[in-house]
C-alpha cells in the first residue's frame, strides 16, 4: 500500500480540481485550506452535479425522484400523526368520538361528558379509530 504524501503538488493536483479551482496556492498554508474550504462551499452544488453527472446520472431523472421521495415522505408523515399512540397526559380526544384506548389492553371508548373515558380506567393513551375498509360497490 502506497503512502499518499501531501505536498505542494498534491494540493495544487487538488485544486485544479473543481470545485477548488481558483485558489492560490502561494498563500500559507492555513489560508491555503480556508480558501479551498470557502470555494468548495460556495461550489459544493456544482461539484455535486458534475459528480451526477460523471456517474452517468440523469439529473432531471435524480430531480424528480427526489421530488416524489419528498411526497412518500410527507404522505408516511401524515399518516404517522393519524395512527401514532397520544398520551393522555399530552391531550385528550374530543368529547363522545370513538377513539383506541390503551390501558395495558387495546379497547375502544370515548370521553363521555364528565371528561372521563367511558367504560375503561387507567387509560395511558390513545389514538383515532381508523377509517373504515372500503367495500366494492357494484
Amino acid at each position: 500500500m502506497s503512502e499518499y504524501k501531501i505536498n505542494r503538488e498534491s494540493i495544487k493536483h487538488l485544486l485544479e480540481t473543481p470545485p477548488c479551482v481558483g485558489v492560490d496556492i502561494t498563500e500559507t498554508p492555513i489560508t491555503l485550506v480556508e480558501n479551498a474550504a470557502k470555494i468548495f462551499n460556495e461550489r459544493k452544488h456544482e461539484y455535486i452535479m458534475q459528480c451526477i453527472v460523471h456517474a452517468g446520472i440523469d439529473p432531471d431523472a435524480l430531480i424528480k425522484t427526489s421530488k416524489k421521495n419528498q411526497e412518500l415522505m410527507k404522505a408516511l408523515d401524515e399518516l404517522y400523526e393519524k395512527t401514532k399512540w397520544i398520551s393522555v397526559e399530552e391531550r385528550l380526544p374530543e368529547k363522545y368520538i370513538g377513539v383506541l384506548v390503551y390501558n395495558g389492553s387495546v379497547h375502544q371508548d370515548f370521553i363521555c361528558s364528565t371528561g372521563n373515558f367511558y367504560d375503561f380506567h387507567n387509560v395511558t393513551h390513545w389514538m383515532p379509530l381508523p377509517e373504515p375498509p372500503k367495500e366494492n360497490v357494484e
